[in-house]
């Protein structure tokens, strides 16, 4: 088991607007998914991750965000080969929001996941990878 990261950082919410970004990543061929889920700061007002047109996880609170996690019965092999992360945002400030590491004044938009077999951890970034 490895951990694979897809992370967006062309994220750029207007002063007092809204935004969204979407990337898709390439699932590691040959690889199936037993847990996935979302990480976002307080501006996020939903957060998901898609396989094609089926939705796996759909989370409304970046504080507490939902996890997926698949039996062996039904581990996620992403039959459409990509990973779609999806993040929508709402900004009541004065300021334009962009992508960064503080939960108070930036924002983020992550798809985390494990999945085997695997030989090392992957990471997407923007749409491109996994490295």
């Amino acid at each position: 088991t490895a951990s694979y990261l897809a992370l967006n950082t062309n994220i750029a919410i207007p002063a007092m607007g809204s935004a969204s970004v979407t990337a898709t990543c390439v699932s590691p061929p040959f690889t199936s998914f037993w847990w996935l889920s979302t990480r976002t700061h307080r501006f996020a007002t939903q957060s998901k991750i898609s396989d094609g047109s089926t939705t796996l996880v759909v989370s409304d609170d970046w504080a507490h965000p939902t996890i997926a996690q698949f039996s062996p019965a039904n581990f996620h092999a992403f039959p459409s080969n990509g990973i779609t992360h999806d993040c929508s945002y709402v900004n009541p400030t004065a300021n334009v929001i962009q992508y960064g590491e503080s939960e108070t004044t930036d924002e983020t938009c992550m798809s985390i996941g494990f999945f085997f077999p695997a030989a090392h951890p992957a990471i997407c970034y923007n749409g491109s990878g996994p490295f």
